[in-house]
């Protein structure tokens, strides 16, 4: 079995007449970001929006997933 992970950052910014936080989505990002890290993008996203949209949080996720090796089928035949 391999093991394979995937670490994502989702930033979540407030925007004026909207109830719901704006979500930026930042694939494939460094494993084991630290939180300084995580807020530090933050606000440097914060300074490339509209002055009226604010950084509100971060989240990190780690997706792990167990991926069967597979056996070319010229090696099985012996």
């Amino acid at each position: 079995m391999e093991l394979w992970e995937k670490t994502t950052l989702e930033m979540m910014f407030t925007a004026p007449g909207q109830e719901k936080e704006v979500k930026q989505v930042l694939r494939n990002a460094t494993a084991n970001v630290s939180p300084v890290a995580v807020h530090t993008i933050g606000q440097a996203l914060e300074t490339l929006l509209p002055t009226d949209h604010h950084y509100e949080a971060g989240v990190t996720i780690v997706q792990t997933r167990l991926v069967p090796e597979v056996t070319p089928p010229e090696e099985e035949a012996r």
